[in-house]
């Protein structure tokens, strides 16, 4: 483990120590309207890389440290670098699915010009305060991506007209519902496709559930949907960040074109890699080659709390239990997570 934690460590300080980390100027972040946020920056039109590396800005909207929304990416590469990759891209075997808003190549006629960024992006929640950007800084060489830096940039506030107060119902039940929805994606998808495996079957269960609550307004007032997305904890970290927020959108868009759920009323949280719900799947699943060895990797001794562990359990026992559960636990991992707050309303 000590050995692993210096070849990381040193991995990235080398990365550090081969390019300057570039920084973003004249940065501004501000809501368009309730659905609408809006980001501005400039930087470098050209900078200085080795033929192998690559040098991304990628944008991240947080509100209370927790992944809402992710922007396409400003990627920088030498000539030779970006000719490898759009071959690879081409190629859908090898294609990697973060977003991309442009891609510069390296000129030396454009070493002191400045490139200026600009993109919205439509988030599949409702409007709130406090919220920031973040903007990440990664650096890949031939091995690996390193996050080199982080910096933020403060969210304006949007001006809202002042809410009309309704009168209340005579009689009325604030409740809250949660649900847990499997859903099977194909590799590296966000889409909902109803036929795809047992999909359809999953979503009737779902639509049996909560479809007189999400459309019986005489009855139901939903105050707010909140759906979390989850992945399997297989990959990079930062792709399955990127792909628990797009599973969580593309399921807000899913109750919107089928029940008509505003989306003012919805929000979404990627709640990124599902490790307590594979601690919980091996506990359940005696048939896990070297259990009990599992279980302990994931929550050692002394331990409340179900710790990362991916590169160990890759290596465990030459891989035996992590195929396994690659095969018959990892495809359950991918979730929705759905909780209604909502008003039940009756005559006295």
């Amino acid at each position: 483990m000590i050995m692993v934690l210096l070849f990381i460590f040193n991995g990235i300080s080398q990365a550090r120590d081969s390019v300057r980390i570039v920084c973003v100027t004249d940065s501004s972040a501000r809501w368009i309207d309730e659905r609408n946020l809006e980001l501005r920056f400039s930087s470098p039109m050209s900078m200085n890389l080795r033929s192998s590396h690559r040098y991304r800005i990628e944008p991240v909207y947080y509100e209370n440290d927790t992944c809402v929304a992710v922007f396409p990416s400003l990627v920088y590469f030498t000539r030779k670098g970006e000719k490898f990759f759009r071959r690879r891209q081409a190629n859908k075997m090898t294609a990697e699915q973060f977003h991309i808003h442009d891609i510069l190549v390296k000129n030396t006629r454009y070493k002191d010009s400045l490139y200026h960024y600009k993109d919205t992006v439509r988030l599949g929640g409702r409007y709130t305060d406090g919220g920031e950007m973040r903007i990440h800084y990664w650096l890949e060489d031939c091995c690996c991506e390193y996050l080199l830096d982080s910096t933020v940039i403060a969210v304006s506030a949007l001006k809202r007209p002042v809410q009309r107060v309704l009168v209340p119902p005579v009689v009325k039940h604030e409740r809250i519902e949660l649900f847990e929805l499997f859903i099977n994606y194909p590799l590296n998808r966000s889409e909902i496709y109803p036929e795809y495996m047992d999909n359809e079957s999953k979503l009737y269960e779902l639509s049996v559930k909560v479809k007189d609550i999400i459309t019986d307004i005489k009855r139901f007032k939903v105050n707010k949907i909140v759906i979390e997305g989850y992945a399997s904890p297989e990959g990079r970290y930062s792709h399955n960040v990127n792909l628990s927020v797009w599973r969580a959108n593309a399921f807000a868009e899913y109750l919107n074109r089928i029940y008509g759920v505003p989306f003012e009323i919805i929000h979404t949280v990627g709640a990124t890699e599902n490790w307590k719900g594979l601690y919980d799947a091996v506990l359940a699943d005696d048939k896990v080659p070297y259990r009990e060895e599992v279980l302990n990797m994931l929550m050692p001794e002394g331990t409340n709390e179900v710790r990362p562990c991916k590169k160990e359990l890759q290596k465990l026992h030459k891989g035996k239990p992590y195929a396994y559960m690659l095969r018959n636990i990892y495809p359950h991992l991918r979730k929705m997570k759905m909780t209604i707050y909502y008003v039940e309303e009756s005559v006295q």
